[in-house]
């Protein structure tokens, strides 16, 4: 494979960006005096440390979002998790009132999400790609696809998720699951939302949320 070098005359910076190789991710690094730098699509280190946050695991912190490989709060917003090597997103719009997590890829995690009007979104399993969003601690818009193949949780990792479980509105909230409105169950003191149409028996529910909580 060819390699293309550029070397800056009298500087003593060498710089190297690998060709293209199939089923890798691209890697460049430069060289000036005794330091290295090298980055790559989701990574950039000087002399092997990263600068930045990514030992808290967090890849994106702005006045109104987050994004990171582990818990994300916001203005008063979390994503409870537990660290992986997957990115979430956390998005917060304080004057609307309008707060959202997601899942930007189709691999299964577990996780919760509190806005700060005391709402709170958490699922029996583990969730695929997806975006829960909660506007005015009332309404809350689901969208959510649970992808299988190559993405399907193996035997030993979390069961995908049947169900979200939703506390703390005010009142009876007003849920949409992927455009329609969603058919609520009564269950403690919230609700639950079926994610495959159909709800398990509530045996089989007050198991596995209590294995998720």
């Amino acid at each position: 494979m060819r390699r293309n070098t550029a070397t800056s005359s009298g500087s003593g910076r060498t710089c190297a960006a690998p060709g293209r190789r199939p089923a890798t991710t691209a890697r460049v690094t430069c060289t000036s005096g005794k330091d290295t730098l090298a980055a790559s699509w989701d990574s950039f280190t000087v002399n092997g440390q990263d600068p930045y946050a990514k030992e808290q695991q967090l890849w994106q912190d702005t006045t109104l979002t987050q994004m990171g490989r582990a818990r994300l709060e916001k203005n008063g917003a979390m994503i409870e998790r537990e660290p992986s090597w997957a990115n979430m997103f956390l998005q917060t719009f304080p004057q609307q009132k309008i707060y959202v997590a997601m899942n930007l890829l189709p691999n299964y995690l577990v996780y919760s999400f509190r806005e700060p009007g005391g709402v709170e979104i958490r699922a029996d399993g583990a969730c695929s790609m997806g975006r829960w969003a909660v506007k005015d601690s009332q309404e809350i818009d689901i969208k959510y696809h649970a992808f299988g193949g190559e993405y399907a949780p193996q035997e030993n990792d979390p069961a995908p998720a049947s169900v979200l479980f939703i506390s703390g509105a005010k009142g009876k909230p007003q849920v949409t699951l992927n455009g329609k409105q969603a058919a609520l169950k009564p269950w403690k003191d919230g609700w639950l939302v079926s994610l495959t149409g159909s709800f398990p028996k509530d045996d089989e529910i007050a198991a596995r949320l209590g294995d998720a909580q």
